[in-house]
Parts: structure tokens; C-alpha cells; sequence
């Protein structure tokens, strides 16, 4: 792929701001479109490796965003910047922090002697905690409201990192049709270790269908909550070596899928990742167009009421 020229980008970004406040009501009719244009405004086109689908369920606003670019680490190589946002509370929160990562993220600059794993994982951990400083600037200024989750994976050859802030999860598939979860846990107020900080941070669980943190919200880690105590920006980042080649016992890594809840809650994990991985087997399904919608098929098949939002990237 050719290079990219990120200065302009980066000038853009200057004005995210006010520019994506004022989009937010052309967004919510088209919530493909922050997007769009986030690639168009970066430079930076869709992924032929991926392919990113929603699925807004009947009477249901879509609070569901995600974001799919290549960016260049240096001059090179070439990497993939996938992520998936989950809003709550309205969808301007999703809106925002889905035009903030990639410009963030961009923006810190690496370091030729430093350890590039440890040096990743920084960088993906500042991103949060900036687009989440950037909400709160945009509800304090323009009256922004509402969160969101959000699960980022970086692409570069044989090497994924992840990081997640909630219960958007992705999942490593591989060719004996299991899956591996890449997050994990999900940040959910039944989890104990995310109840023991909460808790530790002065906030409470309350008990329920599904437990909620000081009994409004359904995760313990977002974008955009701040004010809720116990609510935290910070990600959890996992580094991992792909298998992009046949190993002892005959399996190798197929493919990356990340998605909102509204997937996971509804379809098993290896449920998913056998149907994935028979369509890989056949040359007439193994688009990820055909991918992406079989899954969310899966899930509406299932009874799933959320909105369902998928990203496939074959490897």
C-alpha cells in the first residue's frame, strides 16, 4: 500500500472538536457516516481485509460505531487500526470518540529506542484516557452527553495488540473452528476483579439483570462516564504473536472478528468461528462481506434486541 502523509490529518484534528459537534445531527441519521468520513478527512482507505457491518435492531436507536484504517508505524510498514464503540446514554459519546482514536492515536509519536510492544501499549493507553479527557471537554462546552465502550485492535503482520475499555470483545479464530477471546474479561460489574475496584474507587453494584455500576450503568470501563464513580477510561491492552502458518496439530490463526454485545450475547464464540471458518473453506462464501453479515444473521436468528455491529479481518 502507498504511504500516507499524515500532516494534514493531524492539522485536521485541530478542529475535531467543533467540527464533529456540529455533525453529530447529520450522524445520527447516518451512523455509517463518521466513518466515511473519518477515511476521507485521514487519508486512509477501508481495509481489503476487513469489512465492517451493522445491524440496527427494530426499536432500537444504534448507538454502535467503528472505525477501520491503515496507518504507517514508519516508513516501513504498514499496520491496520480496527475498533469498535458501544454507546449508552445517547449516542454523541460514540460519535465523538469514534472521530478522536485515530487522530490521537497518531499523534504520540514512537520512540526508535524504545521497546515498540511496551511503546504500543502506552500509546493505545493514552488514547483512551485522552478521547475520554475530549468528551468530558465536549460536555462541559457543547452539552455532549452519553458513553461509550470501546475495543481497538492494531494489525501489523504477524503481531495484534488489543486494547477495551467494556464489553465489546474480540476473538482470534483459528482454522479447527475454536475461538480464543482476546478480552478478557469484559469490564461488567459481575465480574469480581472489576467489582473489587469499584468498589475500591467509591463506587457500588448494584445487584440485578444485569448488575449495574451505582445501579446505572451495565459495564465498569467507557469512554466519556467520568462522573459515574468507579468508571474508568483505562483499557486493558493484550499483545499477541498470530499463528499465520500451520503448527504441529495442523491449525493456524483465520481471523480477528470484533463486535458489540449485541453479537456476543446472542451467538457462542465458537459458534461464530465454525461458521467462519467453513466459509473460509469456500470460495463462494469467503468474502467478508458474506462474513460479517453471516454473523449478524447468526445473531438476529438468535433473538438478539441489540444493535449487533461486526468487524471481520482475515489474516
Amino acid at each position: 500500500m502507498p504511504k500516507r502523509n499524515y500532516a494534514v490529518a493531524l492539522e485536521t484534528w485541530k478542529k475535531e472538536t467543533l467540527v464533529a459537534m456540529m455533525m453529530i445531527m447529520a450522524i445520527r441519521q447516518r451512523p455509517d457516516m463518521i466513518v466515511l468520513m473519518r477515511q476521507q478527512w485521514l487519508g486512509v482507505a477501508a481495509l481489503g481485509l476487513c469489512l465492517m457491518q451493522a445491524q440496527k435492531n427494530r426499536g432500537r436507536r444504534n448507538e454502535d460505531r467503528l472505525l477501520v484504517s491503515a496507518f504507517s508505524p514508519d516508513a516501513n510498514s504498514q499496520a491496520n487500526f480496527l475498533a469498535v464503540l458501544d454507546g449508552h446514554g445517547g449516542s454523541d459519546g460514540a460519535d465523538l470518540a469514534a472521530s478522536y482514536l485515530l487522530p490521537l492515536f497518531l499523534s504520540y509519536s514512537f520512540h526508535s529506542d524504545s521497546d515498540s510492544k511496551s511503546e504500543l501499549v502506552e500509546k493505545l493507553r493514552r488514547t483512551f484516557v485522552d478521547a475520554d479527557a475530549k468528551l468530558g471537554e465536549a460536555a462541559s462546552q457543547c452539552g455532549a452527553s452519553g458513553g461509550a465502550t470501546c475495543t481497538v485492535c492494531i494489525l501489523s503482520g504477524d503481531q495484534l495488540t488489543v486494547a477495551w475499555a467494556g464489553d465489546s470483545e474480540a476473538w482470534l479464530v483459528h482454522s479447527n473452528g475454536l475461538a480464543t477471546q482476546l478480552t478478557a474479561p469484559p469490564h461488567r460489574p459481575s465480574i469480581p476483579a472489576e467489582r473489587s475496584r469499584v468498589e475500591s474507587a467509591g463506587g457500588f453494584v448494584m445487584d440485578g439483570n444485569p448488575p449495574r455500576l451505582n445501579g446505572v450503568l451495565a459495564v465498569t470501563r467507557s469512554l466519556g462516564d467520568r462522573g459515574v464513580t468507579g468508571s474508568t477510561p483505562e483499557p486493558e491492552v493484550v499483545h499477541r504473536q498470530l499463528k499465520l502458518s500451520e503448527d504441529a496439530d495442523g491449525s493456524k490463526d483465520v481471523c480477528v472478528v470484533l463486535a458489540s454485545d449485541g453479537l456476543w450475547d446472542a451467538v457462542a464464540p465458537n459458534d461464530a468461528a465454525a461458521a467462519l471458518v467453513a466459509m473460509q473453506a469456500d470460495d463462494s462464501t469467503k468474502s467478508e462481506a458474506a462474513a460479517a453479515n453471516a454473523l449478524i444473521d447468526m445473531a438476529v436468528a438468535a433473538g438478539s434486541t441489540d444493535n449487533v455491529t461486526v468487524v471481520v479481518a482475515w489474516l
